[in-house]
């Protein structure tokens, strides 16, 4: 089954929870699907279940950080934690 929303990115890192999941693409951008409730993906108005992956945008670069690549995610129960380079 191809999901469209990563059909032209490489994935090289997946992580799995609870009820949710991640993935980061070679770009460093992290996707994430699954349980939304409470915006437990990162992403506000999403659908309590968010069937196909999203962008989640949780630095900005207004944020002071600069730059920033996402290098490893691990997805708990009802969290998430990633490692991010600048």
């Amino acid at each position: 089954m191809v999901i469209k929303a990563l059909a032209d990115e490489h994935v090289v890192y997946i992580a799995c929870g609870g009820s949710s999941s991640a993935a980061i693409i070679d770009k460093g951008k992290l996707y994430m699907w699954g349980n939304a409730k409470d915006s437990q993906l990162g992403v506000p108005g999403l659908p309590e279940v968010q069937p196909c992956p999203v962008e989640v945008k949780f630095l900005t670069e207004d944020d002071g950080l600069g730059p920033h690549k996402v290098l490893s995610v691990a997805v708990g129960a009802s969290h998430v934690m990633c490692l991010v380079s600048r």
